[in-house]
């Protein structure tokens, strides 16, 4: 990593399963996360290029995922490499690294949650 050229020296996003420029990164103005603070987050500290915790973080999220009863399908090791992945990418050392979920755009913009 010591030779590693910088991809996105400003920050990066993770969104629909690809890795893009934090100022590329969008959500809809119809996303519930917007319009009805429908949304959970946790925020992880990086130090010195080490993730601060991450295990207690990642099980946090999955607890307020679980409360909202909002659906994320990867797995652990999978955020986990998301999450690696961006600071790699980002080229930082110390960073506050967020995760988020929304429930995204209803299709039928009913308040019912089934």
């Amino acid at each position: 990593m010591g030779n590693c050229k910088l991809v996105y020296p400003t920050g990066v996003a993770y969104m629909g399963g690809n890795f893009m420029p934090m100022s590329e990164g969008r959500i809809s103005v119809l996303d519930w996360g917007l319009l009805h603070s429908d949304v959970t987050y946790d925020t992880v500290h990086v130090w010195n290029g080490k993730f601060f915790r991450l295990d207690l973080h990642l099980a946090r999220f999955r607890r307020s995922l679980s409360k909202l009863r909002l659906n994320v399908t990867l797995t652990d090791d999978q955020i986990r490499h998301i999450l690696v992945e961006c600071v790699r990418r980002s080229g930082l050392r110390d960073a506050y690294v967020e995760m988020l979920c929304t429930r995204g755009i209803s299709p039928t913009f009913s308040r019912d949650l089934r």
